[in-house]
């Protein structure tokens, strides 16, 4: 977690560039580029015409400049492009991005999770009426499609796509959607240069209080977030979309495959590679504290030998062995396992709906 690491180091006495050398080699931020202002005047400025132009229609008959004027007259736009105003522009790791917003999720919980009850309450409000299979069956397809809907862009291609519950293919492919409109956000974050720097600064209380309010990015990823984790759940209980070959990356597939008696599905598989793959220092202690975590949540089996086997024959790493004792007390084993359960919430909520 980088939370608070610029403000750590102007404390060090580290200057603005040192900072961003810094940054840049810990694969926080990615690139600076540097964008011209831009004056773009949208009122139409007329041609401009000679003297002797203006006097020659100056006495031109009126009635035959009205029949011969065309339709639509002839205008100038106008963009200009101040070089004197020089922006700069930041981009980040989609590393770096995805920890700033798994840390929203985790900061804006109690609401993540406040709107999420409220949801699966009027869902179970809705079927609870029907006693009848097929009708309770095709009511849960309607809600979760409208969820879905209300969690994509309506407008876009895979909300179109959706037109009639009775014609749905076998596959239908919405989680696929889902984390492209999550990637979507994640990417967005950009574009939110005082969220990320209240974050690298660690000025926790000015977003919890005022960038709630003022930043969209953050309203965004809490709305994304408590849909998103109803309709996982839901498709749980209900098996809307069954899990396909063709729809997980061969590499999770196979993995899955050698170690299914570890690994709960392979979405856990693809969470699980992906943590290990971000580590960059102190494998023992990250991966035991993973570990720790993922079993706490019945998303691995019991069995701390075949977890390390598929570190060493996936990741090719090799440690001694996974300890419990490093997430007892405060200490920064259990900080870390702590931020792991959290993130572990949001990829994977309760299977109650």
């Amino acid at each position: 977690m980088h939370l608070g690491i610029v403000d750590k180091l102007k404390k060090k006495g580290l200057n603005e560039e040192k900072i961003k050398e810094y940054l840049k080699e810990k694969g926080i931020l990615d690139k600076i580029v540097n964008v011209a202002g831009t004056v773009i005047n949208f009122n139409p400025e007329p041609k401009r015409i000679s003297f002797f132009e203006r006097i020659k229609n100056a006495i031109t008959n009126k009635k035959t400049e009205n029949i011969n004027k065309p339709k639509y007259e002839y205008s100038e736009k106008k963009g200009l492009i101040n070089l004197n105003d020089i922006k700069v522009r930041k981009y980040y790791s989609t590393s770096f991005k995805e920890e700033l917003y798994y840390y929203i999720t985790k900061t804006f919980k109690g609401l993540i999770n406040s709107n999420f009850q409220q949801l699966s309450t009027k869902f179970n409000k809705e079927v609870e009426v029907f006693s009848n299979d097929l009708l309770t069956d095709e009511i849960v397809k309607e809600f979760f499609i409208k969820v879905f809907r209300d969690t994509v862009d309506e407008n876009s291609i895979q909300s179109k796509r959706v037109n009639n519950v009775d014609n749905l293919p076998e596959h239908k492919g919405y989680f696929h959607y889902l984390k492209q409109g999550q990637n979507h956000i994640i990417n967005s974050l950009d574009n939110y240069p005082d969220l990320i720097n209240s974050y690298l600064e660690g000025k926790e209380d000015f977003i919890k209080i005022e960038l709630l309010s003022n930043c969209k990015i953050i309203e965004d990823i809490i709305e994304f977030d408590y849909k998103y984790k109803f309709l996982i759940a839901l498709n749980k209980k209900h098996n809307i979309e069954a899990a396909s070959k063709d729809e997980i990356d061969k590499k999770y597939f196979q993995i899955y495959s050698e170690f299914s008696q570890l690994f709960d599905s392979v979405e856990v598989v693809v969470f699980t590679f992906s943590k290990i793959d971000s580590f960059t220092e102190l494998f023992p202690s990250n991966i035991s504290s993973l570990y720790f975590a993922l079993f706490k949540h019945d998303l691995v089996s019991k069995n701390k030998t075949e977890f390390q086997r598929y570190v060493f024959n996936t990741h090719n790493i090799k440690f001694g062995k996974i300890r419990r004792d490093n997430i007892i007390g405060l200490t920064p084993d259990k900080k870390r396992y702590n931020d792991f359960l959290d993130e572990i919430d949001a990829h994977f909520p309760s299977k109650k709906a």
